[in-house]
């Protein structure tokens, strides 16, 4: 029963459905018609006008084959232009993604490169700013530490005490 009924669905027109790339979808053609209708009257509303009321000096033939002439030219731009009216918007969205994809894309995909390596660069500098000031501070301590041993050995000459202290730095002294 279930293949049955997506059979069914499938065997049936949808409203977005197209018979060729060429055709209206089956929703849409009665707005296409109309517009063509409308287009159409009104070309061929002025192309009458033109050809009788503007062109006096014509011969009845001239005006019969210039107004035939006309209607060709007329129904073919008021067909173009229905089209263009229904299927425009679409095609505008068709346009916009591609100069989004070529133009856009890369600029922001430039733009977050630029951004990263920005961000790289000044945790770089960071780290070296980090680096310098613990090496600083690094050999600050250590001048205390060799400052202060060496206090505590001119005291003890000083006083005639025995020093038998390491010097900071040493394995005895595990760095200190």
């Amino acid at each position: 029963m279930r293949a049955e009924d997506t059979e069914q669905e499938q065997s049936q027109p949808q409203q977005e459905d197209r018979d060729s790339i060429w055709s209206i979808p089956l929703g849409r053609r009665a707005l296409y018609f109309g517009l063509f209708t409308l287009y159409a009257s009104a070309g061929i509303g002025f192309l009458l006008w033109y050809e009788i009321f503007g062109h006096t000096a014509d011969t009845w033939q001239q005006t019969v084959l210039s107004i035939t002439q006309g209607i060709c030219v007329t129904t073919v731009g008021a067909a173009g232009l229905a089209l263009l009216t229904i299927e425009g918007p679409e095609n505008v969205m068709v346009v916009a993604d591609y100069l989004r994809k070529r133009l856009i894309e890369p600029l922001e995909e430039r733009r977050r490169q630029e951004a990263e390596q920005r961000q790289r660069e000044a945790l770089e500098r960071g780290l070296a700013e980090g680096r310098a000031e613990g090496r600083a501070e690094g050999e600050a301590q250590t001048q205390a530490a060799w400052e202060a041993w060496n206090e505590r050995r001119v005291a003890a000459e000083a006083s005639g005490e025995p020093f038998d202290e390491p010097p900071p730095g040493t394995s005895s002294t595990k760095g200190e």
